[in-house]
């Protein structure tokens, strides 16, 4: 693989040509978790940027096999290495030899003040360096060195090669599997989201696939010295509902906002109100209903105090149970503010829990033409 000097980081080696599906870009938080009896939690983020790295897997054609070979035993270790986010690739207009400026939409894309991009085109390619950025132009220092008519851009990051190199060897071909970890992780402050009793609000539900992937769970020690009696034991108040969901993501806009989304949880740290999205309560009220209605009893969990009720004009109203009395088969739920809707314009009445992600890792897998998918795990904290 060619190196390359730069008057940033000085010499870097680099891939410059495109990785394919089945590579992945993981992102990884840092959270302490102090866990009471009755649920609540306190959580301590201990890195404000999340680690983050790619694992890239690169086809190979018979003329670059000895190539790639020699320049990953030799440069496997402690040296810097320039990564072409051929993810954020996007096409753009023709750049004569000497340009300082490009143009392209660049408002969703990593590209940054003082880093490095990626010029490439039919096997012909460059690195350039961005002087100052904007989301419709970059200054680039000293000029392009070819011409271009239809190029691929796209952000360059720096970083180093970590655990092995794994590849196999076709013959002809070969695919080498190569993980990077970032050197230059940027730090993202997503704005503040819709909020619910000073917590983060999600409305959008996450993708489920073929079903919902729940895990009904409580802790419980048992307490068994082998002589006949057991005792058994929880040391939590409240049983916690798991999810495993899956989440797509289709082009630039939606990947990006996505990762605000990741950012503003910070793995395990940052906690939020989610909406069951299952009909929790079957209504039998009709007409105006204001800040009460009933619904079958067998639907109503008293340990469940937050509701979500979803309307045809896709809006949300976020309530906190106030009062609920119960016969032998309804329920009258009150809540602590007004609705004041026609029950023919009401969707969905589902629950509102308190949730939180269940782990400090996330993969977000390439499926190429800039889609993104995985599984995510989130975890009931707060009925």
């Amino acid at each position: 693989m060619p190196t390359i000097n730069t008057q940033l980081y000085g010499e870097m080696t680099i891939i410059p040509w495109p990785f394919e599906t089945g590579s992945s870009e993981k992102l990884e938080w840092f959270t302490d978790r102090f866990e009471s009896y009755n649920g609540t939690e306190d959580r301590l983020a201990n890195v404000s940027v999340p680690a983050q790295s790619f694992e890239l897997v690169f086809p190979v054609n018979y003329p670059l096999t000895q190539e790639f070979f020699n320049t990953s035993y030799a440069k496997l270790r402690n040296n810097l290495w320039a990564i072409p986010l051929y993810n954020e690739a996007q096409k753009t207009n023709a750049i004569p030899q000497g340009s300082t400026i490009l143009s392209g939409s660049f408002a969703n894309f990593d590209f940054r003040d003082s880093s490095l991009s990626l010029l490439y085109e039919n096997e012909n390619w460059e690195i350039v360096e961005i002087v100052s950025s904007s989301n419709n132009e970059l200054n680039i220092d000293g000029g392009t060195v070819n011409n271009y008519t239809n190029p691929f851009i796209m952000p360059v990051r720096k970083g180093f090669v970590v655990e092995d190199v794994n590849y196999r060897n076709f013959g002809i071909s070969s695919s080498y599997k190569i993980n990077f970890k970032i050197d230059d992780v940027q730090e993202i402050s997503p704005a503040v989201p819709m909020q619910y009793k000073n917590e983060d609000v999600l409305l959008e539900p996450f993708l489920i696939g073929e079903a919902v992937n729940r895990t009904i769970s409580k802790d419980q020690d048992i307490i068994d010295f082998k002589l006949g009696p057991v005792e058994r034991r929880s040391r939590l108040l409240n049983t916690r509902l798991s999810t495993r969901y899956s989440f797509l993501a289709k082009g630039q806009t939606e990947i990006k906002s996505f990762k605000d989304f990741l950012y503003r949880r910070q793995g395990k740290f940052r906690s939020f109100w989610y909406p069951t999205f299952e009909q929790n309560f079957k209504r039998v009220s009709s007409g105006i209903i204001v800040n009460s209605f009933n619904a079958n009893s067998y639907s109503y969990d008293p340990t469940r105090n937050n509701i979500a009720i979803l309307k045809k004009d896709g809006s949300w109203h976020l309530s906190e149970i106030e009062y609920s009395e119960i016969d032998s088969q309804t329920v009258q739920i009150t809540m602590d503010s007004a609705l004041n809707t026609n029950s023919d314009e009401i969707v969905l009445i589902c629950y509102l829990g308190l949730n939180r992600l269940d782990t400090d890792l996330i993969t977000m897998n390439f499926e190429g033409n800039s889609v993104i998918s995985g599984n995510i795990q989130i975890l009931e904290i707060g009925p």
